[in-house]
């Protein structure tokens, strides 16, 4: 009897540490989550950059030299006056 009374104990102290860690753990990752990340502000590095409408048409070329579009009308001026003189008309 008094030999599974110690053996008790024991695996109460175990189980007593156990909740201490698991108890430290869950407060660091709740007191962690509310607070502010630090702003950093690091370098992106990118050979171009396109971004497109809700549509998929690519509406911002961003690069040098300019990506490749499907959409870019300028490499062709003939296109550019078709679909780009009426609103710059004098």
């Amino acid at each position: 009897m008094q030999s599974e009374l110690v053996q008790l104990k024991k695996q109460l102290n175990w189980i007593r540490l156990y909740m201490l860690i698991s108890s430290t753990i869950i407060l660091y990752f709740i007191i962690s989550a509310f607070r502010q990340p630090e702003q950093t502000f690091g370098i992106i590095r990118a050979k171009g950059i396109v971004i497109e409408d809700s549509t998929g048409r690519d509406r911002i070329l961003i690069g040098s030299p300019i990506p490749l579009s499907r959409d870019r009308v300028r490499t062709d001026t003939s296109l550019v006056k078709k679909y780009w003189a009426k609103n710059f008309e004098e």
